[in-house]
């Protein structure tokens, strides 16, 4: 494991990946996998279903975002989040 993929203040391996790796795994999943989601009470997990991110969606995002508090902006709602919460 690199170093470099690892959160300096908890150790937690970073990882990105595109929504379909996730949509795989989930897909994947034996009975028995599935039914400790719905025990843990992630079931609404194996719903997912986003293969990728719209281009359009993705553009929204960028445009309205604010670097000096990092927040996103869209309309009246306002989404404040830290680096902790991108990593995470």
């Amino acid at each position: 494991m690199a170093e470099k993929n690892l959160h300096e203040n908890t150790g937690h391996l970073l990882v990105r990946a595109k929504p379909i790796f996730l949509k795989r795994i989930v897909d994947n999943l034996s009975d028995a996998q599935r039914q400790w989601v719905v025990e843990t009470g992630f079931e609404k997990v194996l719903l997912f279903n986003i293969k990728e991110y719209p281009q359009p969606l993705s553009f929204l995002i960028s445009k309205s975002y604010n670097p000096i508090d990092s927040s996103i902006s869209i309309g009246e709602n306002i989404i404040n989040f830290s680096e902790d919460d991108v990593q995470n």
